[in-house]
């Protein structure tokens, strides 16, 4: 239930952060927050605890960066 919340939590989050933005015009910003948001779901789901979740946000936000750069 707890990761449940967390999650329903985050993508609030990113619906909120995303929703000052248009796509067309940020695809790295918005890139980045997504790939954030998922890469933190992720690592709580792969590793479990608090680091998991910060490694994977890292990652993924860095990932959403790049893959957003290149399409814009």
């Amino acid at each position: 239930m707890k990761k449940i919340l967390s999650v329903l939590l985050i993508s609030s989050s990113l619906l909120v952060l995303s929703g000052c933005q248009t796509l067309s015009q940020h695809k790295q910003e918005t890139g980045a927050v997504t790939g954030a948001v998922v890469g933190g779901v992720v690592g709580d789901a792969i590793g479990g605890n608090a680091v998991g979740t910060i490694i994977g946000a890292g990652v993924g936000a860095f990932a959403g960066s790049e893959i957003g750069k290149n399409m814009n």
